[in-house]
C-alpha cells in the first residue's frame, strides 16, 4: 500500500456514514501473538518519513518491540502435550487458541 492508497482508504473510512467516531479509534498493527500480548496487536507509536536507503518510504513505528530480546526463534519448541502452556486447560489437537485464556497454541 502506498501513501495515496492509505489516504484514500482513511478518508473513506472516516467519512463512512455507518461508522461513528472513527477519528477516535485507536490504530493498531496485527502481529504474531507469540511476540507480544495475547491479543496479537500493538499500537502505532509514530509515523516518520524515511531517509537514506529508506527514502520514499513512510515508516510506521510500533509503540513497543515486536520481537522480544529473546526471540521465539531462539527458544526450543516444546512438544504439544494436550494442555495450554498458559492455563493448563485441556485442548484438542489442531486448536490454534485456548478457549479458556485465549493464548495462541504452537504445535
Amino acid at each position: 500500500m502506498n501513501a495515496s492508497e492509505l489516504h484514500e482508504w482513511l478518508e473513506a473510512f472516516l467519512t463512512h456514514p455507518g461508522i461513528r467516531n472513527a477519528g477516535e479509534w485507536n490504530v493498531t498493527i496485527r502481529t504474531s501473538e507469540r511476540c507480544l500480548s495475547c491479543d496479537g496487536t500493538v499500537g502505532i507509536g509514530q509515523v516518520v518519513k524515511g531517509v537514506d536507503w529508506h527514502n520514499g518510504e513512510l515508516i510506521v513505528v510500533p509503540q513497543k518491540q515486536l520481537v522480544p530480546k529473546e526471540s521465539h526463534r531462539d527458544v526450543p519448541r516444546k512438544a504439544f502435550d494436550g494442555k495450554c502452556p498458559e492455563c493448563e486447560e485441556t485442548l484438542r489437537k489442531g486448536w490454534r487458541y485456548c478457549p479458556n485464556c485465549g493464548k495462541a497454541i504452537e504445535e
